[in-house]
């Protein structure tokens, strides 16, 4: 017998679509979490913070979005 949770059922929203706006909000929040400290973690430099967003751009953000991030926001390498 199986359970429910064996199920083979569909995702909620097979066709769902996250809005633009939502992208970069995700987006521009990830970046600001990741530069600035947490009380449970230091900050990371803004350089190292682009290139985790760019890992990943396709499946965590929209790959367009990351490239325009990047092009609009002037990084310098700390030090």
């Amino acid at each position: 017998m199986r359970s429910l949770a064996e199920e083979d059922t569909p995702p909620v929203y097979p066709e769902a679509k996250i809005h633009s706006f939502a992208q970069w909000v995700g987006l521009l929040d990830a970046y600001d979490a990741m530069i600035n400290p947490r009380p449970y973690r230091s900050a990371i430099p803004p350089d190292y913070a682009l290139e985790m967003l760019f890992a990943g751009a396709g499946t965590l953000y929209d790959k367009c979005k990351v490239e325009g991030f990047r092009n609009k926001v002037a990084i310098y390498p700390s030090g």
